[in-house]
C-alpha cells in the first residue's frame, strides 16, 4: 500500500476538484491505493484489510481517495499473474466507501474496454481514473471517453521526459525553447507551464516531490492561462505517444485474462 497526496490540512483554502460523487477533493489530500506490494493483489478479501492497515499507519480514520492501482492481479507469492476479476475487487471497493473509510474510490491504469465492463457491473461509479498523461502521451481518446462518463482524470508522471537523464529522450526537455518562451512570458518555470497545460485540458496532474519548494511551485499555476494557440502548439508538437511507465503492457495482459 502506498500513500499519495500526503497533506489534508489545507483548511479549505487550496483549489478543490469536484468529483462525480459530489465530494470535492483538495489539490492536497490524503489518498492511497491497492498496489503491487500487497500480497494477493486485488483479491476481494484483502481490499478492506489492506486499507485498514494503511489507515492505522497514517493515523487517520479515512482517506479522501482509494484507488485500485492496476486491473492486474498477482499470486500471493508474486510468482506470476493470477486470474482475479477486477469487477470482484471493485465490489470490495464499494464496501470501503459504504463504510466511510474512503470519501471517493477510483481506478488506475484501466483501458477503455476495462472501464466499460466495470461500469456495466458496478453499483458505485469510479470517481477517478488515474493514468499516465503528459506531453509525450496525450491519451486523448481515453480522456474523452471517461469524461463522457463523468469520471475525473488524474495524471501521474505529468512531466513525462521533461527531466529525463536517458540519452536522447523524446522532446520536450525542460529547456526546450518553446516551453522556455512560454515560461518567460508568464514568469513561470517550464514544469509550471506543463502542469497548467494539463489543468486546462481538464486533467488533474499529480506531480511527485518530497521538497517543500517544489510543492509550492507545483501549486502556483492558477494565476495565469495559456492561450488557445499555445495549447494547440503543445497539443500538436509533442504528442508522440511515448509511455514513461510500462504498466500498459501488464494492462493488456490483464484485459485478455478477463475477456
Amino acid at each position: 500500500m502506498q500513500s499519495v497526496l500526503c497533506d489534508n490540512t489545507d483548511g479549505g483554502k487550496a483549489p478543490r476538484i469536484l468529483l462525480n460523487d459530489g465530494h470535492t477533493m483538495p489539490v492536497f489530500g490524503l489518498g492511497t491505493f491497492l498496489g503491487f506490494d500487497e500480497l494477493g493483489l486485488n483479491e476481494q478479501r484483502h481490499v478492506l484489510d489492506a486499507l485498514r492497515a494503511s489507515l492505522a499507519r497514517l493515523n487517520t480514520s479515512y482517506v479522501d481517495l482509494y484507488l485500485i492501482h492496476n486491473p492486474v492481479a498477482l499470486k500471493p507469492d508474486h510468482s506470476g499473474f493470477d486470474v482475479i476479476d477486477y469487477v470482484d475487487t471493485w465490489r470490495s471497493m464499494e464496501e470501503v466507501k459504504a463504510l466511510g473509510l474512503a470519501k471517493s474510490i477510483g481506478i488506475s491504469n484501466f483501458n477503455i474496454s476495462q472501464i466499460d465492463r466495470l461500469l456495466k457491473n458496478c453499483h458505485i461509479k469510479p470517481a477517478v481514473l488515474q493514468v499516465e498523461v503528459n506531453l509525450n502521451l496525450a491519451q486523448d481518446k481515453l480522456i474523452e471517453h471517461v469524461k463522457k462518463e463523468n469520471i475525473a482524470v488524474m495524471a501521474y508522471t505529468p512531466f513525462g521526459r521533461l527531466f529525463s537523464n536517458r540519452p536522447e529522450p523524446p522532446p520536450p526537455r525542460k529547456d526546450h525553447p518553446v516551453l522556455l518562451e512560454m515560461a518567460n512570458k508568464y514568469n513561470k518555470t517550464t514544469p509550471q507551464i506543463v502542469l497548467r497545460y494539463l489543468v486546462q485540458r481538464g486533467v488533474i496532474p499529480v506531480p511527485k516531490t518530497v521538497h517543500k519548494e517544489r510543492v509550492e511551485e507545483n501549486i502556483d499555476i492558477f494565476d495565469f492561462e495559456l492561450t488557445p494557440e499555445e495549447m494547440e502548439l503543445l497539443d500538436d508538437k509533442y504528442s508522440f505517444d511515448t509511455r514513461y511507465n510500462i504498466l500498459s503492457v501488464v494492462n493488456d495482459i490483464s484485459q485478455r485474462a478477463t475477456e
